[in-house]
């Protein structure tokens, strides 16, 4: 299969990270010596199977070496739409990856791609258990969601055709314009998903391939979750308290 990646580096600098310094955006933030995006870089970077790595900058944000650069847009959707535009003809799939995952490993990476190879699917999403998780970042906090299977949070890597992103943008814009109108997200997603999202959210009553099922109907294209055993592709840097938690990681992996 033909991989190309992309990098969600266009965000914008949150106030909270502002009393560290005049940065273009989170993805400049250092980290043990370099931008944060650069820890994601070199692992993307160590994967022979991806051909070619965009790279979606902020507003004034600085190329990083050796990959296609595109400005991004005024959302994560729109710039991962300039993303998507500069993709190569002969890619059948494409790896994305959010700029805040400094602990992101090549294993890691190729794990994910090696079962996103194995499935039959056009869109493929990642998600790491709470034992995995908890097991290798006690200290990290992250929002687990309860299912027939476990708990499990999201990672920040997708895998996806790239036919499937227009489907998704349209998808996304019906939310972002309904997302007060209970009525209209009930014909969007359909009443059943609901309500079987909602209580199985509070009894965790819900399976995950059922939440596929629901999901490749909705999208129009078969959907495949993927259980990573790495947890480092679901460790993002939300805050600063998870930033000074990451510098920390790193010193002690370095010991």
């Amino acid at each position: 299969m033909n991989w190309e990646a992309i990098l969600l580096a266009g965000g914008k600098l949150e106030d909270q990270f502002k009393s560290l310094g005049s940065f273009p955006g989170k993805a400049y933030l250092p980290i043990d010596g370099k931008p944060m995006a650069q820890h994601v870089l070199d692992s993307l970077k160590s994967v022979s199977r991806i051909k070619r790595i965009v790279c979606v900058l902020p507003e004034g944000g600085k190329e990083f070496s050796g990959t296609v650069s595109v400005q991004g847009g005024e959302t994560l959707f729109k710039s991962l739409e300039e993303g998507v535009s500069v993709l190569l003809p002969e890619t059948s799939l494409v790896l994305t990856a959010a700029c805040d995952l400094p602990f992101l490993t090549k294993s890691g990476i190729e794990n994910f791609m090696d079962q996103c190879e194995s499935f039959e699917a056009s869109l493929f999403y990642s998600f790491v258990s709470r034992e995995d998780s908890e097991s290798r970042f006690p200290e990290a906090r992250h929002t687990y969601v309860r299912f027939l299977e476990g708990e499990f949070c999201g990672g920040g890597l997708i895998g996806m055709e790239p036919r499937v992103f227009s489907s998704l943008k349209k998808i996304a814009e019906k939310i972002t314009q309904n997302r007060k109108n209970v009525f209209a997200l009930a014909r969007i997603f359909g009443i059943s998903f609901l309500l079987k999202l909602a209580f199985g959210k509070i009894f965790g009553k819900l399976s995950i391939p059922a939440l596929e099922k629901s999901a490749g109907k909705l999208l129009g294209y078969p959907v495949k979750g993927i259980l990573s055993h790495d947890p480092e592709i679901a460790y993002n840097i939300d805050d600063l308290e998870t930033l000074n938690q990451a510098a920390v990681f790193l010193k002690r992996s370095q010991l």
